[in-house]
């Protein structure tokens, strides 16, 4: 899976890079944006039983407090776009109280304080599609969007152990969006990023003496198709 994120991210790399090299010589437009996320998720409960780990999922819930801003840069012939978005960063907020759209594992108890922090980048070249209106432009892109989050599990309790997992990946994306221009400089948009692929991997730390060293940490690699989280992002952005 690996192999097929770095296929991909080459692929996007290489559009950009073709699309730059298409518009070099022609007139471009500098934008800044500001995007509030609005995320439909579900969060899965780990619960430790006789030294067991048992999951459950926890009720789907919405969250509304992830904000980035972007830097956009239009070529105004042909319409292409290029833009880099970065993520407010969430540092050591607690578990219940996270709003970065991912499906996270948590311990949900009483003995661990948990705490999160998250930090995620995106960049995404697009194209208008067609004017509905004047004022109305359809567009659509292809992202990645890279991604770091580290949990920090600290016990209340003296029989419980710390534990720290890391989780790096990042999702490629595809952008249906939809602006409208308010005025020449200020237009508002709405838009939807789909998860097409997503490709992570976490390293899991146990401080836990009874284990041997090598028994304390845990890796590997996963990849999901359409995980199950949807976002809906809305951005007012600003012409210079």
């Amino acid at each position: 899976m690996t192999q097929s994120l770095t296929f991909l991210c080459r692929f996007v790399v290489l559009l950009a890079c073709l699309t730059i090299s298409a518009g070099a010589f022609a007139q471009h437009e500098y934008r800044i944006k500001l995007y509030q996320h609005t995320s439909s998720l579900e969060t899965v409960y780990q619960y430790q039983s006789d030294g067991a780990t048992s999951e459950k999922s926890g009720d789907r819930h919405f969250t509304t407090g992830t904000f980035s801003v972007a830097f956009n840069l239009v070529s105004l012939r042909g319409g292409f776009h290029h833009e880099v978005e970065i993520f407010m960063p969430e540092i050591d907020r607690s578990a219940q109280n996270i709003q970065f759209p991912k499906n996270f594992g948590l311990s949900q108890s009483a003995r661990t304080r948990d705490v999160i922090s998250t930090y995620a980048a995106r960049y995404e070249i697009n194209q208008d599609i067609t004017n509905v209106t004047k004022r109305f432009v359809l567009n659509l892109g292809l992202a990645v969007n890279p991604y770091h989050i580290e949990m920090e599990f600290n016990p209340r309790e003296g029989n419980v152990y710390n534990r720290n997992v890391r989780v790096t990946g990042a999702n490629i994306n595809i952008i249906p969006r939809v602006s409208w221009q308010l005025t020449d400089r200020l237009s508002l948009e709405l838009n939807v990023p789909v998860n097409v692929f997503n490709v992570y991997r976490s390293k899991q730390h146990v401080d836990n003496p009874i284990l041997p060293k090598e028994g304390q940490t845990n890796a590997g690699t996963e990849h999901k198709f359409f995980e199950d989280i949807y976002t809906v992002r809305f951005g007012v952005a600003y012409t210079l």
